[in-house]
């Protein structure tokens, strides 16, 4: 068994939280356990200090097959289920809470190249909460991804690559309106040098810079 562990600190004004994951791993080197504790600080004093622990279950294949989140009593607060087909695909995860059980689960379906093409969020009637639709080019990369949610807008990405398949440029889209345009200058190598934001009617909103140095 392996055990690692990493530490988070955020600052603000005051008081500020320090947050530490411990990560605990089997003999197949797979997550078998994440305990995360955090801790609040205001000056030198401790506010609390919570613990929250999640499990991990896993087939003969190395799938994943149950997640489990206690709570800072040790009380399973959620657990969710993953299901799969004959070629090793997720095609569904069922999610409970500590009070329902199995109140909602998702659903993929997936081409003949093994994408993705529609997945959804579902409760136990099977009536639809939430819906994404991908779409792919001859060359297997995404070129528009759709999310649907139930009783509120719709939201689509648009995805532009150039000729040697890198993405240049995303376009967002809310109720079929774009909201917002984001393009890329790549360099030789593939690497972003600049990430330009627009708003509708080409309105440059925030342009990044990224200045890369390699060396032999």
């Amino acid at each position: 068994m392996i055990s690692d562990s990493t530490i988070y600190t955020y600052y603000s004004d005051k008081p500020y939280v320090r947050e530490r994951n411990v990560f605990v791993y089997d003999k197949n080197k797979k997550l078998k356990e994440l305990i995360i504790k955090n801790y609040s600080w205001k000056d030198t004093t401790t506010v609390y200090n919570s613990e929250r622990k999640i499990t991990y279950k896993y087939d003969a294949q190395s799938r994943l097959l149950e997640k489990a989140e206690y709570d800072r009593s040790g009380k399973l607060s959620s657990t969710d289920r993953y299901l799969y087909d004959n070629k090793g695909r997720k095609i569904k995860e069922l999610y409970q809470t500590d009070t329902e059980r199995y109140n909602r689960y998702s659903s993929y379906q997936y081409n003949q190249q093994g994408n993705v093409i529609e997945s959804g969020i579902y409760n136990m009637g099977n009536e639809p909460q939430m819906k994404r639709t991908f779409k792919y080019n001859a060359d297997n990369l995404l070129i528009e991804r759709t999310y649907d949610i139930k009783n509120s807008k719709k939201l689509k990405a648009l995805f532009s690559y150039d000729k040697k398949k890198q993405l240049v440029k995303v376009q967002q889209f809310i109720n079929d309106k774009v909201y917002y345009v984001n393009e890329f200058v790549l360099d030789q190598k593939g690497n972003v040098l600049e990430s330009m934001f627009y708003l509708p009617g080409n309105k440059p909103l925030v342009k990044h810079i990224h200045q890369i140095e390699y060396y032999d």
